[in-house]
């Protein structure tokens, strides 16, 4: 499922602005179609995977 970039805000509870910055830095794969983008859901769920910090040190 693809998802806009106001979806994908709403759903992490940050700006709409920050996706459009991840998207334009690489940190967040994105299609664009027309003017619009859309983010896969895989790819939202890899991201916030990357943040998560590994509890055996």
């Amino acid at each position: 499922m693809y998802y806009t970039c106001k979806e994908v805000a709403s759903m992490l509870k940050i700006t709409t602005q920050t996706v459009y910055d991840w998207i334009a830095a690489g940190k967040l794969p994105a299609i664009k179609i027309g003017k619009s983008y859309r983010i896969e859901g895989g790819d939202i769920e890899a991201l916030i995977n990357r943040g998560r910090i590994s509890s055996k040190q």
